[in-house]
């Protein structure tokens, strides 16, 4: 006899909130050396230098700017939004991630603010440009680039999308080379 309840599991099980609570909880329920995740393993990460860093010293190290941090949490629209906060701060220290992959692997880093014109635009330009100085990451803000390109008539972003045209893509790559010198097809850099 089959049970009824077996098309509801099913659906459960397609869930993706409920595969994120299945996940969590089998990830807590399983002893550390079955864990996913090798740093439950020990106390310590090991980098190539041979120091020992402690988790607590790890976090300081991506810790976003403390005094930057207050200043945007205390702001709308980020007052009483925790999910907004909790994307900043994500955001915040990716960039600080990012920034040390690129010193590890020796590449180039620019962040590039994408300048809409959307609500609080503003306020996440300020942010993350301060942020940017502050940690020494390249910052190129498109705000006036893209402003100057649409009073000459250039369609930077499809109507109704976000996602850049042609065009749009065209004016970013322009700002980016004029920043980082790249080859041209002999090798040499322009």
């Amino acid at each position: 006899m089959k049970r009824l309840l077996d098309p509801w599991e099913t659906v459960f099980q397609e869930l993706y909130i409920a595969k994120g609570g299945i996940f969590i909880f089998n990830s807590l329920t399983k002893e550390k050396e079955n864990s996913l995740y090798p740093e439950s393993n020990s106390d310590s990460y090991e980098f190539d230098s041979g120091y020992k860093v402690t988790q607590e010293e790890q976090v300081e190290q991506i810790n976003p700017d403390l005094y930057l941090e207050s200043m945007w949490r205390i702001l709308p629209p980020f007052i009483g939004n925790s999910t907004l906060q909790q994307a900043m701060k994500f955001h915040l220290k990716a960039l600080l991630k990012i920034k040390n992959l690129s010193e590890k692997n020796k590449f180039k880093f620019t962040y590039v603010f994408i300048y809409t014109g959307l609500p609080y635009d503003d306020l996440f330009l300020h942010i993350l440009k301060i942020f940017c100085e502050n940690n020494k990451i390249n910052f190129l803000n498109m705000k006036s680039i893209f402003e100057n390109a649409q009073i000459n008539g250039d369609e930077i972003f499809l109507p109704r999308d976000g996602h850049f045209t042609s065009q749009g893509a065209y004016v970013t790559a322009e700002a980016l080379a004029r920043i980082h010198s790249l080859p041209d097809g002999s090798g040499t850099k322009k």
